[in-house]
């Protein structure tokens, strides 16, 4: 718990230096993305779908590309309202799902 408040904290400080969204290296992939992520279990609580689009443009507008959902987010809405919230956006985000159990 400590490590990860930590890391939030250096993630704010660079931030507030920078005034950018930090990015990081993802794993062994050779392909670097935002330290923060946009998620999509509380993407699919918005109030609506045309707030989930605006809340991902805006994301991604100020620099966040790592998107993480799942599949069983929401009844499935999260899942839904990102993928149409990042038509025409796809190339600027790394999308991240899995299966979970339920």
């Amino acid at each position: 718990m400590f490590l990860l408040l930590f890391r939030l904290m250096q993630c704010e400080a660079e931030v507030i230096n920078t005034g950018e969204i930090p990015l990081r290296p993802l794993g062994k992939t050779g392909v670097k993305v935002s330290a923060i992520a946009l998620g999509g279990a509380t993407l699919g609580q918005a109030k609506s779908k045309e707030e989930a689009i605006r809340i991902t443009h805006e994301a991604i507008d100020n620099g966040i590309t790592f998107m993480d959902n799942a599949w069983e987010y929401n009844q499935h809405r999260s899942e839904e309202w990102m993928g149409e919230a990042l038509q025409g956006r796809r190339d600027k985000a790394f999308l991240m799902t899995k299966v979970c159990k339920i």
